[in-house]
């Protein structure tokens, strides 16, 4: 009788120091009981570290996200187009188009072009108007794909170059700059229109054409030039019915 009731003590010890292994452990609340249980190998901490991990995790691909993100805004901070005062240029990813406004529409033969990978040199024979345009490029370039043409237009004359960009293979890119070091500023123009009037100029006169009705007579017309000072100028111009 004794040794029953020995037996049946030790079970009764022992069902309180090895509870089943169904059963939640009450020292993890909330979510992490889920994940938590007891039993004689503890295997508890198995799950609670792999629970760990996958939270790590987690937050890994949390701060690759934020990274991507930000090289994104990074990205859309390279523009797209740019002027500078003596060209502009507008680009993608494979090529960057520049414009060179010029005075007078010279041949072809009076064009200095001087152009590597990473290099370009541009002047005019006999156009002191012109302002030589010299430096390394942002990035490279395959000068055997790249092409220059003459153009006149409504906004006046320019020479049109097409460069293709040379990027690691595989790979494209942006530039921030055409000519390292160049500065953003109002490119030059040498005539333009708008809807009620036409213009052009040279180093020493700016005309202004303002297109009038076949009636109109010259004694109709009065024209006021105004100083707004620092080198600025407005016209009134009035017509007498």
């Amino acid at each position: 009788t004794n040794s029953i009731t020995v037996f049946i003590i030790l079970s009764f010890v022992r069902s309180l120091l090895l509870p089943n292994t169904s059963k939640k452990c009450s020292h993890f609340k909330g979510e992490l009981a889920k994940y938590a249980h007891v039993d004689r190998s503890e295997s508890y901490l198995n799950d609670i570290e792999e629970k760990k991990a996958e939270i790590d995790r987690e937050k890994v691909r949390i701060s690759l996200k934020d990274r991507d993100i930000e090289q994104r805004k990074a990205d859309s901070a390279v523009p797209i187009e740019k002027q500078c005062k003596n060209y502009r240029w507008f680009q993608t990813e494979e090529i960057i188009s520049v414009e060179f406004p010029i005075y007078k529409l010279c041949k072809e033969q009076d064009i200095n072009l001087v152009m590597s990978e990473t290099a370009l040199s541009l002047s005019i024979n006999f156009d002191t108007d012109f302002t030589p345009v010299a430096g390394k490029f942002a990035g490279n370039v395959d000068t055997t794909q790249s092409r220059y043409s003459l153009h006149s237009d409504l906004n006046g004359n320019y020479i049109a170059m097409i460069l293709k960009k040379k990027a690691e293979e595989g790979t494209s890119e942006l530039w921030y700059n055409f000519i390292e070091g160049e500065e953003e500023s109002p490119t030059i123009r040498y005539r333009g229109r708008s809807k009620h009037f036409t213009w052009k100029q040279d180093p020493f006169y700016f005309d202004v054409n303002f297109p009038l009705p076949v009636h109109v007579k010259k004694s109709d017309v009065s024209m006021k030039l105004n100083n707004l000072g620092k080198g600025k100028f407005s016209i009134s111009l009035k017509i007498e019915s």
